[in-house]
């Protein structure tokens, strides 16, 4: 009776080593994720606070068919210009944007950085438009009223 009592013991002492060994690799790592998740979090948060941007102005073309929006990043925040949305007059216009200008004379980036103006020009609009708004990568709305200037 003795020897299958410690022949018991020890199998469920190897068993216990063995859940406790594959168990503590996953909880680490499920820690580590879950800190890099609140840190990613934290920056994202941090960028929002520090994002602004103010629409400056609008000019339309002879036809009222093409507008460019002039805005500036006033924030501390680098904006991806691929992230901005459009809406006219609750009707989503981003996929008409033909082409962004950084400061009068940059095209070929995506990035606005603070205290840059940024000109999206905006093809095929159709109709007249009393608003405009526009969304940046955090969710934040910027608006403009014709009239509200």
């Amino acid at each position: 009776m003795g020897l299958s009592v410690s022949a018991s013991a020890g199998i469920v002492l190897i068993g216990i080593v063995l859940i406790f060994g594959t168990l503590y690799p996953a909880v680490d790592e499920s820690q580590r994720l879950k800190n890099e998740a609140r840190d990613e979090w934290n920056e994202w948060e941090n960028d929002k606070k520090r994002s602004d941007l103010r629409i400056e102005s609008i000019q339309i073309s002879n036809q009222e068919d093409t507008i460019d929006i002039t805005a500036d990043n006033i924030g501390h925040t680098v904006l991806d210009v691929t992230e901005l949305e459009i809406i006219i007059d609750g009707i989503y216009r981003t996929q008409n944007i033909s082409k962004y200008v950084i400061d009068g004379e940059i095209e070929n980036t995506t990035i606005l950085n603070p205290k840059q103006n940024i000109t999206i020009t905006i093809e095929n609009i159709g109709v007249e438009f009393d608003r405009i708004v526009i969304v940046n990568e955090f969710g934040e709305a910027f608006f403009y009223e014709r009239g509200g200037e």
